[in-house]
């Protein structure tokens, strides 16, 4: 059985000796009405919940800009009290609102400097009330300039192999006939080591493009770790033959690995250490075990890395200040490439370094990873 609301009125009837003789009144079913009012109260809830937990501005203020009431995000956005906000036009804090529904805006605060904001306005919020919401966009616009700055650097670092090809091509060609034998193979070696990094920059990006998408593949196998590195420092030395590489302790482990990406994250290393080594030409890789781990050390001598660049090393489209690498070629992505495989690895990555005296470069891998059945 459905119950209801009814709404009654009632008089009571007397007659000429005072006596009460009937009951006249109405009664009125008013269950919509209950029902709509409990509709309301919760709505009302909601949006209170919604006003004072949001993670976004909300301000409402009159006709002239003047603020009526603001939700708790606001004094911590701008690090004001409500009654320091209250009665205070909203041109005080925000100098320009462009006159668009909808849109983005720069703001200059007093503790975080410049942030970067899209804006929601409404008029006619509430009877002569306007609504402004503000939602901080700052780490996307941040973000987006990264992708900006990295897809220019992306642009230049292909751009420049190419055209060396092309120029050893163009000498070639010119070369008399005589004369070709003498230095062909001079510069179809340049040729070659200028199409190789071409290839890597290539695989940088598609690297990047897999982890992105959640696709970065491993290959598992069981690997003799200690002969593994021996090798790939042995490969390496040969490129970088000006460099004195020491392979120091043991492992005596088998690690199951993916052989070609853990090649790449030692070659990722190794390589960050040449290049910030001008002048230092000593580098060397430590081994050790501990608890189902194999632990590697790769420490050189150059010029080290400051506090607030080692925070960020690991960052995708990152790259250390020009001036103090050896070599400002790459796309900036590399260690953060060797951070994502070593972590889908199951292992962990460490830095430590001091400007002037060098740095260490430690990462463990488990020899099973969780991951591999």
């Amino acid at each position: 059985i459905a119950s209801h609301w009814i709404f009654t009125k009632a008089n009571l009837m007397f007659d000429q000796d005072n006596n009460a003789t009937r009951l006249v009144g109405v009664g009125m079913d008013i269950t919509m009405q209950k029902k709509s009012q409990q509709v309301i109260l919760e709505n009302e809830k909601k949006f209170k919940a919604i006003y004072e937990h949001a993670t976004d501005a909300i301000i409402i203020l009159n006709k002239k800009g003047v603020i009526y009431d603001v939700n708790p995000f606001t004094h911590t956005l701008f690090s004001l009290d409500k009654k320091d906000l209250r009665n205070t036009n909203i041109r005080s804090l925000i100098k320009f609102i462009p006159d668009q529904e909808k849109g983005e805006l720069e703001i200059s605060l007093k503790k975080s400097g410049v942030k970067y904001f899209e804006y929601n306005q409404s008029e006619s919020f509430l009877k002569e009330l306007n609504l402004l919401i503000i939602h901080d966009i700052t780490d996307k616009k941040i973000e987006e300039k990264r992708r900006e700055h990295f897809l220019g650097i992306a642009g230049h670092e292909l751009k420049s192999p190419l055209a060396a090809m092309k120029a050893y091509l163009h000498i070639m060609r010119k070369i008399k006939a005589g004369k070709l034998k003498e230095t062909f193979a001079s510069y179809l070696d340049k040729i070659d080591k200028k199409s190789d990094l071409l290839l890597s920059l290539i695989n940088e990006l598609l690297d990047v493009t897999r982890i992105g998408h959640g696709k970065l593949d491993l290959n598992y196998e069981i690997v003799d770790f200690d002969g593994f590195v021996k090798d790939v420092v042995k490969d390496f030395s040969l490129i970088y033959h000006e460099h004195d590489f020491k392979v120091k302790g043991r492992t005596g482990k088998e690690v199951v690995m993916d052989r070609i990406r853990i090649t790449q994250v030692f070659y990722n290393f190794l390589k960050n250490s040449v290049k910030y080594s001008p002048g230092k030409n000593k580098i060397i890789v430590e081994l050790d075990n501990s608890k189902g781990k194999v632990i590697i050390s790769i420490k050189d001598f150059g010029i080290g890395i400051n506090k607030r660049d080692l925070k960020k090393i690991f960052e995708l489209y990152y790259r250390a200040p020009k001036k103090v690498a050896l070599s400002p070629e790459g796309l900036g992505v590399g260690l953060f490439i060797t951070y994502q495989i070593i972590k889908a690895h199951g292992g962990t990555v460490k830095v430590f370094s001091k400007e002037g005296k060098g740095s260490i470069f430690r990462f463990t891998l488990p020899l099973r990873p969780k991951y591999h059945s």
